[in-house]
């Protein structure tokens, strides 16, 4: 009982020290010392990391919630929230090990800018860039950008049904990236 105490007390007194709104620029651009600055890579946001566990968290790093939630395709997944440098995302778990990252609130972006709610069509623009479909949805991925998938959010039924090398012609304008998925980029 007096453990359990002890960490409610711990992550109140981690929420309680910095009074700016979480995910502010300022947050997220410069970190706080006890919230280092969070930029999103293909093996992970920050303190988190593919391929780690949770009790291998980074200080800054708080897990917020872990269930037994329905994932994309219905599919029964282990998540935790976690709050990354004062922004939130989510861990997929299998077998105790973070599988893959979720990002989908803005905050927490690459170290050129990328976030949720980036323009699609300046992905789309990139070198490299490709569409690829995936639990029903359209995503992009940059080939500069190893180990990550941008969701595009808010797509017309019909986009989404097109074969993605068809979509890439049929993305409206104003589309913009809705989830970030980070899976690990395999080292060479």
């Amino acid at each position: 009982m007096a453990a359990r105490f002890a960490l409610i007390a711990l992550g109140l007194a981690a929420c309680a020290g910095d009074r700016r709104a979480p995910g502010t620029a300022a947050d997220t651009a410069a970190g706080t010392p006890e919230a280092p600055a969070m930029t999103l890579d293909g093996s992970g946001a920050g303190c988190v990391r593919v391929g780690m566990t949770l009790p291998e968290l980074a200080p800054g790093c708080l897990v917020i919630s872990r269930d037994t939630v329905p994932g994309p395709e219905g599919m029964a997944e282990d998540r935790a929230a976690v709050r990354a440098g004062g922004d939130p995302l989510h861990a997929v778990l299998v077998r105790d090990t973070v599988w893959r990252i979720e990002v989908t609130r803005p905050g927490l972006a690459t170290d050129d800018g990328i976030g949720v709610g980036s323009s699609a069509g300046e992905l789309l623009a990139r070198p490299a860039s490709a569409i690829i479909g995936g639990e029903g949805n359209l995503f992009v991925t940059l080939g500069a950008r190893c180990g990550m998938s941008f969701e595009l959010g808010g797509l017309p039924p019909e986009v989404k049904a097109l074969p993605p090398d068809a979509a890439r012609g049929r993305i409206p304008e104003g589309t913009t990236i809705s989830r970030i998925l980070i899976f690990g980029c395999p080292v060479e």
